[in-house]
């Protein structure tokens, strides 16, 4: 049964953000149950895709109606890291807001790395790197392939293979970047920020981590290296790490 008062709410709120054809034009194609939407919001110059069948359109909503990201603001930033980006939309966000930062976004997936360049394809401070963060250079694979992507958690292996991507450590891609320190690292990576906490070594180069903590043994990790430098707080559903002036 279609519940005509939620869509009628969802259109009211989503006019806020895309002006009021978009979010009724938004709102007929996703009736229709189309595999994939396209919505355009207006200060973004490319549409945005939102595929059904995955977490796109929550992850769309907490970015650009709940503004999740807005709650923490870094002043001038000259790098943004963007660890887990998904399909980009927390990258194309990064980028329009500060157009003289450099983004990056590590993306283990394949498919989700070229839905983050068609998204960013306007914004020339935007570089993708395919692979994942982890606390040493290697390779990793998907350890629970049969869970959806939202859901997926990686596992370091000795070589590569088909189903393996890229490793990369935070120096390594701090040093990508040309830039000496990172002054935002934002982190949706699905458990393997306990890893990357763990070896800790990096932490002097960052000075806010905006993560999605997905264990207590990452937060044990995640206290263990920050504690002493960093006032912590929440945004939304994710921890707020930022270091002491």
């Amino acid at each position: 049964m279609i519940d005509v008062g939620y869509k009628f709410r969802r259109i009211i709120l989503l006019s806020r953000l895309m002006g009021f054809f978009n979010a009724l034009k938004f709102e007929l194609a996703w009736s229709l149950k189309l595999p994939q939407v396209h919505v355009k919001i207006p200060q973004y110059p490319c549409d945005f895709e939102i595929r059904r069948n995955e977490s796109d359109y929550s992850v769309f909503s907490t970015i650009f109606l709940d503004r999740e990201l807005d709650e923490f603001v870094p002043l001038a930033p000259q790098l943004i890291i963007d660890g887990g980006a998904n399909v980009g939309y927390s990258t194309a966000y990064y980028a329009n807001r500060y157009p003289n930062a450099k983004i990056i976004a590590v993306e283990p997936s394949s498919e989700n790395c070229l839905r983050i360049k068609r998204h960013c394809s306007a914004f020339k401070n935007v570089a993708v790197i395919e692979g994942g963060l982890w606390s040493q250079s290697g390779f990793l694979r998907i350890a629970n392939p049969q869970d959806p992507a939202w859901a997926y958690r990686c596992e370091i292996v000795e070589s590569s293979t088909a189903d393996t991507f890229p490793a990369f450590t935070m120096d390594e891609v701090i040093a990508q970047s040309g830039e000496p320190r990172c002054n935002l690292l934002k982190l949706d990576i699905e458990g393997a920020e306990e890893q990357l906490f763990a070896a800790g070594n990096w932490i002097d180069r960052v000075d806010a981590v905006l993560v999605e903590v997905h264990s207590d043994a990452a937060l044990a990790a995640i206290n263990t290296s920050t504690t002493d430098e960093f006032d912590s707080s929440y945004c939304g559903e994710k921890l707020l790490l930022v270091r002491r002036k």
